[in-house]
């Protein structure tokens, strides 16, 4: 347990980082977005989460990349080293989604105290008007985990096997989903979304994530040195 908790020292120094600057960045752009719709009367929409969930990608996606190698130095097993990185991203998410919850709160109050009223932040709800609060909160952490575990998994192939097996994997995905049977099902299933019925199906990505994220342990272990 000591040694996955010095995992989550070494990953989280740099984590923070990034994190405290990517929540500060799109702070600016808010506010600039904000400040255009003001003076120039325009209509804005703003996004908050899906900006975020691109930054858990390239994170879920290059953590392993980016420290697998130190950990391994300091007496890490990839199991730990495993452990460590997924409790970091899956804290990175739950604070993010508190963040994302605050802005949602904040920013239209005081839109509304400034008479700015052109501008939309866009989320589950906004896409899906069936959606209640708590279903929206539920919606944005199932997406995040289900991106973090897929994600996690592709960086940890690329790692290991090289860019060869990502693209046959994103081609077959999208062969996949050319078949007309597959097309149809996908969209019949988000058309029932919009209008409110099977909601309860869409936390069936969380499990596809956590078995995307399982799947990534038996490649981790195989991995040497480097």
């Amino acid at each position: 347990m000591s040694k996955v908790f010095e995992i989550k020292r070494l990953i989280l120094s740099d984590m923070l980082k990034a994190f405290t600057m990517f929540w500060l960045t799109l702070t600016g752009f808010l506010f600039i977005g904000y400040v255009i719709a003001s003076f120039m009367g325009t209509s804005i929409v703003l996004l908050v989460w899906p900006i975020f969930l691109v930054w858990l990608c390239a994170n879920s996606f290059l953590i392993t990349k980016n420290n697998l190698n130190y950990a391994l130095k300091l007496g890490a097993t990839r199991t730990q080293f495993f452990a460590g990185s997924v409790l970091i991203l899956l804290i990175a998410v739950l604070v993010g989604q508190l963040i994302h919850r605050v802005y949602l709160f904040v920013l239209p109050n005081v839109a509304a105290a400034l008479s700015i009223e052109n501008v939309t932040l866009i989320g589950f709800q906004e896409v899906l008007p069936e959606l209640s609060t708590l279903y929206a909160f539920g919606y944005d952490l199932t997406f995040a985990f289900f991106l973090l575990g897929i994600f996690y998994l592709i960086g940890v192939i690329r790692y290991q096997y090289g860019i060869v097996p990502v693209y046959v994997l994103a081609g077959s995905l999208g062969l996949l989903f050319l078949l007309p049977m597959t097309r149809d099902g996908v969209t019949s299933w988000l058309r029932m979304l919009y209008q409110g019925e099977a909601l309860g199906t869409f936390f069936l990505l969380a499990i596809i994530g956590v078995v995307a994220c399982l799947a990534s342990q038996p490649v981790l272990r195989k991995m040497t040195l480097r």
